[in-house]
């Protein structure tokens, strides 16, 4: 979007505001809703607001009917037509504002976006107009709206579909891995700075030691009945002492670090991603937390090739490691971003919250 000016008359105030969008062929656009910031000016000690009337007009070529101006049969509004230098002048929304106070207000423009959607070459131009009501109304105030880019109160042209192809969540994907690949070397770069050399390399080998330690301490609890259960000699019932004392703290420990979903709240500043999410500022995401342990549950959906890995884990250790606790279903979020400098709005941007977790 860019503001293209203003122009302001006795009673009727206009801005021009540009667009460029770029929607596949494929997806089809079934709703457009344009969001303007009401700035309004009045006098603090008076207790009624400011009334005004807001058109939002774009141009059509002429010898265009009314019937061709909207495709798929939407209807424009207002049907009466008003020449200019260029083309005929239609209103696609109109709305009567009373404002005490700054605000957002929300417009329907579908008709515009499907216009210019169908006409690729036609300028993708939208006058506001804001007219004065009535003149007992709202004297000594003002109201206008925020065109300014590049600002919290800048127009915002949200655009839904109902179309979702593969090639759009890759590209999905690939904005977040961009700026994942960027912040993770400007990280680089500080830790660098901040690293003394030989303590952090110190600190690093004995994390590798004591997380190689732990690994092999739960690899070896395997309780005597998982053999059993599957006809296969026991090796384990030395190691855990029987089914006694330490084999039962061993199930307790195992129990209680299982595969399981845990809350996890992410902060899009706490990772630098605000630069480019403009809402929500955070959401609940949740993550997979815990360990398959031998022999996997049902409830924990595994697959076959995770049941097979389990159980040449747990005899023999050291030729593979354990199935993995990962998410099996996930959902999305609404999501309010910048995607080439456009702000976009996704109803369902996928792939953003866990809901279960399993082994595989």
């Amino acid at each position: 979007m860019h503001p293209l000016g203003s122009a302001e008359g006795s009673k009727v105030r206009i801005h021009t505001l540009e667009f460029n969008l770029t929607v596949p062929r494929r997806e089809r656009v079934t709703a457009a809703t344009l969001r303007l910031y009401a700035l309004i000016t009045r006098d603090q000690y008076a207790y009624i607001g400011v009334e005004r009337r807001v058109r939002l007009v774009i141009e059509t070529q002429r010898g265009i009917s009314l019937d061709d101006i909207t495709p798929e049969g939407l209807v424009v509004r207002d049907t009466e037509g008003e020449t200019s230098g260029h083309g005929v002048q239609v209103t696609v929304c109109e709305r009567d504002i009373y404002e005490l106070h700054n605000a957002w207000e929300t417009f329907d423009v579908t008709s515009a976006v499907k216009y210019w959607l169908s006409h690729r070459n036609a300028p993708q131009l939208l006058q506001i107009h804001i007219e004065s009501v009535f003149s007992t109304v709202g004297e000594g105030g003002d109201m206008d709206v925020a065109t300014a880019p590049r600002t919290e109160s800048e127009p915002l042209l949200l655009l839904y579909s109902n179309v979702r192809t593969r090639h759009q969540a890759r590209q999905e994907l690939n904005l977040m891995i961009s700026h994942e690949y960027h912040d993770h070397h400007q990280q680089k770069r500080r830790r660098r700075r901040r690293s003394t050399t030989g303590q952090e390399e110190q600190g690093s080998s004995r994390r590798r030691r004591n997380a190689a330690e732990l690994q092999e301490e739960e690899s070896n609890m395997i309780w005597e009945g998982d053999m059993e259960v599957l006809g296969l000699p026991s090796q384990a019932h030395n190691s855990l002492g029987g089914r006694g004392g330490k084999g039962r703290r061993g199930r307790k420990r195992r129990a209680k670090n299982g595969c399981k979903k845990k809350p996890l709240r992410v902060d899009f500043k706490d990772i630098g991603w605000d630069k480019w999410i403009i809402a929500p500022p955070s959401y609940e995401a949740n993550q997979c937390s815990g360990k398959c342990f031998y022999p996997l549950a049902s409830h924990l959906s595994p697959t076959k090739h995770a049941v097979v890995q389990n159980l040449v884990h747990s005899l023999h250790p050291d030729r593979t490691s354990r199935a993995c606790c990962v998410p099996t279903l996930l959902g999305p979020i609404s999501l309010l971003y910048l995607e080439d400098g456009i702000t976009t709005f996704k109803y369902d941007y996928d792939d953003m919250v866990v809901l279960e977790c399993g082994c595989r």
